[in-house]
């Protein structure tokens, strides 16, 4: 498990740049229907490959809207089933948007079971693959067994896909 927090890439709102592969942008955001516009600008403005969105609101109904976030992209998005009842807002998830360009090298991961956790493998050119995994952990107004059953699915992704590619995480 020691290992798993060593491999974790804790980002809140930057661009990582890379000329040889992709960009790739990371957004810890409250309110993605309120933050759109400026997402859509940010995907735009730096030329984004693959945006990594945690939201702490997201609500099933948003699964859909996050694919109508910008045309040029698609989505993979996780989110917690339970919606607050005096808030009426979602307890938390986590979106990978990808440029639709991309179809071809991306796949989405199946399988994770976990609702704070979506992932997508990147296939590359004669170089391993990269597994990305975006994950809402959770908070302290949540049991801790849903965050030790998070870090469970961490554990367990990262001994299915170590041998295989490079792992990285977004939390």
């Amino acid at each position: 498990l020691l290992n798993l927090y060593f491999l974790l890439i804790i980002v809140s709102t930057m661009i990582i740049q890379n000329s040889n592969m992709c960009s790739i942008l990371t957004w810890n955001v409250r309110g993605i229907m309120s933050s759109a516009g400026s997402l859509t600008f940010l995907l735009d403005k730096y030329d984004v490959d693959i945006a990594v969105v945690c939201e702490h609101k997201l609500k099933l109904s948003h699964k859909d809207f996050m694919n109508t976030l910008h045309s040029s992209y698609t989505s993979n998005t996780a989110c917690h089933n339970n919606v607050d009842s005096v808030s009426h807002c979602g307890n938390g998830g986590v979106s990978i948007l990808y440029k639709k360009d991309l179809l071809f090298s991306i796949k989405n991961i199946e399988g994770i079971n976990n609702e704070h956790i979506v992932g997508i493998e990147i296939l590359r050119d004669n170089t391993l693959p990269i597994y990305l995994f975006a994950v809402y952990l959770p908070s302290v107004n949540y049991d801790f067994t849903e965050f030790t059953d998070c870090i469970a699915v961490l554990q367990s992704l990262y001994f299915r896909f170590n041998e295989s590619g490079i792992i990285i995480l977004s939390v």
